[in-house]
């Protein structure tokens, strides 16, 4: 099983006027990477239609890139109504939440086992009691 992995930042979607295509991409800072768009589309108008920060979002990017690649146009363009990618993020996000907790739990429980069998008296009484040996 595939778990997505911890790369936080911000998905953004951002719409180009005289084409009708929306960019799907990442950043750490959005209004920059807005500016850096607009001075290498100096005769299109850009519109930031709408971002989403979170803990996984390369790989949440990168479903995206592939859900849309029929709509793909240039790089990371596509010909799709910034209301179809929302939707697909409001679906996938929840997915991907629920599968880094699990991971989190997995990789503790890992750690848990591993403490308990190098150093069992750094154990606490919670931990104990969660490997059932209390």
């Amino acid at each position: 099983m595939i778990y997505p992995k911890s790369c936080p930042g911000t998905l953004y979607i951002i719409k180009r006027s005289q084409k009708c295509w929306v960019k799907i991409g990442r950043t750490i800072n959005v209004n920059r990477r807005l500016e850096e768009l607009r001075k290498a589309y100096p005769d299109d108008i850009l519109t930031l239609i709408w971002s989403f920060q979170s803990e996984y979002i390369k790989d949440l990017e990168s479903l995206l890139h592939l859900w849309f690649t029929d709509d793909r146009t240039e790089g990371e363009w596509f010909l799709a109504l910034p209301e179809e990618v929302i939707d697909m993020v409001k679906v996938m996000a929840p997915l991907f939440e629920k599968r880094l907790y699990l991971e989190r739990q997995r990789l503790d429980m890992e750690d848990l086992i591993r403490r308990s069998i190098s150093d069992p008296s750094s154990l606490t009484y919670d931990e104990k009691e969660t490997l059932g040996e209390i």
